[in-house]
């Protein structure tokens, strides 16, 4: 696994969400280590409430 969550945002049908993953290099499954409790009305809203809570427990690496 790596080091570093790697965090995904979404669109759902309630808005948009986030999760956290840590992310196998040999393309093995990937872990889920968080996700949003809530629906945000944006992408730019829920990246930065991912990477607020995961800058308090460590480092992040985000993709869309």
């Amino acid at each position: 696994m790596s080091d570093a969550p790697e965090i995904r945002v979404e669109r759902q049908p309630g808005g948009w969400i986030w999760i956290a993953l840590a992310v196998d290099p040999d393309g093995g499954p990937s872990l889920v280590l968080l996700h949003s409790k809530e629906a945000f009305a944006n992408e730019e809203a829920a990246r930065c409430d991912a990477e607020k809570l995961l800058r308090k427990l460590g480092s992040s690496k985000t993709t869309k």
